[in-house]
Formats: C-alpha cells, structure tokens, sequence
C-alpha cells in the first residue's frame, strides 16, 4: 500500500524540480504557444471550409436548377 504513495511522491518531486528549471519552463512556454497558434489556424482554416462548402452547394444548385 506504501508503494503507489512513493510513486506519487517521486512524481511530485520529480515535477517540483523541473518546474525550477529555467530552460525546461521555456521549453514547456514555447510548445504551448506552438500548439495554441495551431489550434487557431486549425478553427481558421475549418471556418474557410465551411464558406467553402456553401459557395459549392451554391453552385450544385444552380446547376440543378439551370
């Protein structure tokens, strides 16, 4: 029963010294910033997309219709 408890503890030391180093924060800074400016070009390019699909299914219908 001790054993997961030290393994937790390990964890927390092993986060708790990490986060003291100057070098590992900024690396953990940069890839969060890498990966919300990918989510943002992600939510852009999924709403051009869309205008896409609808200037498409426009034109579907015209043809339809013609």
């Amino acid at each position: 029963m001790h054993a997961p408890l030290a393994a937790i503890q390990l964890v927390e030391q092993g986060i708790t010294h990490a986060l003291q180093d100057p070098d590992f924060v900024r690396a953990v800074r940069a890839l969060e910033t890498a990966l919300h400016e990918a989510a943002e070009w992600g939510d852009a390019d999924a709403s051009a997309d869309e205008e896409h699909r609808a200037v498409g299914d426009e034109f579907a219908r015209e043809r339809v219709g013609h």
